[in-house]
């Protein structure tokens, strides 16, 4: 039974030590929004038997919903059909995507793995100069030849346009999202092999407006108006602008020219910078409207999400309070690329609290009143970067030993660690975990 860890934030990279029977055919890592202990695991990919690296299986799980809390495990499968027993369980919450390119942006496109087809195993979308490519993955472990998927993606060019694979209607399949040259395109996906001729759904957010890779973040859409269909946001220039996803192929503008939010822009360069400042949605006070995050270099501000009078979410938000000031910022010593900064319910009152992994050590600063944060404080020596901690090594905050209490949980280099919370609300000693 393979030894389970997890390294990598995002994108999750799964890593294991493998299976030493001869007839081990492959294996399949499950997982669900709720334990296996509580119900059958929501989905399972086959990702049939990977070479080794570093002596382990490695694996990327693409298409995770962000801020989603996910439990997982892997169970290896015999050339015969059978199966081994589930390893030991894992649980995190899926990270917002949060691009860290520099002014210099990528000479290449990512590469998508995902189930594309819907078949429960594997695929791999990639681009090069001939357009977007489809290899489909199989049983065998051996992927299929790959396929032209569309070739209206041959003349993109990573150092301008930005493309994410997503499920961006309503309908089973996966969409094609591309940030090009005069706005939004969507390549519709059709039956799991084929897509639709590209067209263009919003004349805004493209280089001919002005957007930059590199300058202004166009992140993954997302839902930001509760109505769970992704939403296409930018954080341009000047501001924070939107475009409403209307369920059917269309997109609606936001009504002050497309801003949600002014602030957080890049300023031509003298603002918010994606290789340093945080900006992020998240639903503090708990209400079940988004609101938005940003760390800057100083302060930490906030803009409440506003809900219409039947308490539903707008997708719009309130004008920028300072959150927090003098701590967990760029100017402070916090640095996008070393030190993981999260929002997590410590206590189960409603509000989430900060939680920061500094060179030291994990820092909350205490949600008081839904709206209110205060009081920070180091909480445990542990999980901080001069222990070896990188933002890329999983740590997460759950209850791991079912006593009602929220401990700190992490992995690295393959090994369980865990740091118990007391019953006086302080914490333990660090301990492996099996």
């Amino acid at each position: 039974m393979p030894n389970f860890g997890l390294t990598e934030t995002n994108d999750i990279t799964f890593s294991w030590k493998p299976n030493s029977e001869a007839n081990l055919s492959g294996y399949k890592i499950c997982c669900g929004i709720q334990s296996r202990s509580v119900a059958d695991y929501d989905f399972c990919e086959d990702v049939g038997n990977p070479p080794l690296t570093g002596g382990k299986v490695e694996y990327v799980l693409s298409g995770l919903t962000e801020n989603q809390d996910y439990f997982c495990s892997v169970r290896a499968y015999a050339d015969t059909g059978k199966k081994s027993g589930f390893c030991n369980e894992i649980n995190f919450i899926a990270e917002p995507v949060e691009n860290t390119w520099s002014a210099t942006p990528p000479e290449e496109f990512p590469t998508w793995q995902i189930d594309y087809n819907g078949d429960g195993i594997v695929d791999t979308l990639y681009v090069d100069n001939q357009g977007m490519w489809l290899s489909r993955g199989s049983l065998s472990a051996i992927p299929e030849a790959p396929i032209l998927l569309s070739s209206q993606f041959a003349n993109w060019d990573p150092t301008q346009d930005v493309i994410y694979i997503v499920k961006f209607d309503e309908d089973q399949w996966y969409d094609i999202v591309g940030f090009g040259y005069s706005g939004v395109y969507v390549s519709w996906g059709i039956d799991g092999v084929s897509t639709s001729a590209i067209s263009c759904v919003l004349h805004e957010f493209g280089y001919q407006q002005g957007w930059r890779v590199g300058w202004h973040k166009r992140d993954k859409p997302i839902d930001i108006n509760g109505d769970n269909l992704p939403d296409i946001v930018g954080m341009g220039e000047l501001g924070i602008m939107a475009a409403y996803n209307n369920g059917d192929r269309t997109l609606s503008i936001a009504s002050d020219n497309g801003y949600i939010i002014h602030g957080f822009g890049y300023n031509h360069g003298k603002g918010w910078l994606i290789p340093h400042h945080i900006r992020r949605f998240v639903d503090i006070d708990e209400d079940g409207a988004k609101d938005f995050v940003g760390i800057g270099n100083t302060k930490m501000f906030i803009c409440w999400g506003i809900k219409d009078s039947n308490g539903f979410p707008t997708g719009t938000f309130t004008s920028k309070e300072i959150l927090f000031s003098g701590n967990f910022c760029n100017f402070h010593g916090w640095k996008k690329d070393k030190h993981l900064r999260i929002f997590r319910n410590m206590d189960g009152k409603r509000g989430k609290e900060f939680v920061g992994f500094g060179d030291s050590g994990v820092v909350v600063l205490k949600n008081i009143g839904g709206r209110l944060l205060q009081g920070w404080s180091y909480v445990t020596p542990f999980f901080g970067r001069l222990d070896g901690w990188g933002i890329n090594n999983i740590r997460v905050i759950k209850d791991v030993n079912s006593d009602g209490r929220k401990d700190f949980s992490g992995w690295k280099n393959g090994t369980h660690y865990v740091v118990l919370k007391k019953a006086d609300g302080s914490y333990g000693p660090l301990l492996e975990w099996h």
